[in-house]
């Protein structure tokens, strides 16, 4: 339930604009509530489930690594687009 709240939270607070997708907390948020679902289902296992949830914990963890690697062109990029 509690990674569940925090896909829903993780969502508004993009949705109302009091996040962006570029910085390193949106993809923290999303991996901790994918590793909270899938630690969950260790009582009652459901493999596609479980594949989700395993894709979005390593997606979340590239993401991550990507902006902690080149947080000087991220800045560059959304400057770019936006």
């Amino acid at each position: 339930m509690a990674g569940f709240g925090l896909y829903v939270l993780n969502d508004l607070y993009l949705t109302l604009d009091r996040l962006t997708a570029a910085p390193v907390a949106y993809f923290a948020i999303n991996g901790v509530a994918a590793l909270m679902g899938r630690v969950g289902m260790t009582v009652s296992f459901n493999l596609p489930s479980a594949l989700i949830r395993i894709f979005w914990i390593m997606a979340s963890a590239l993401a991550i690594f990507i902006r902690l690697r080149r947080p000087a062109q991220a800045d560059v990029f959304r400057q770019s687009v936006g």
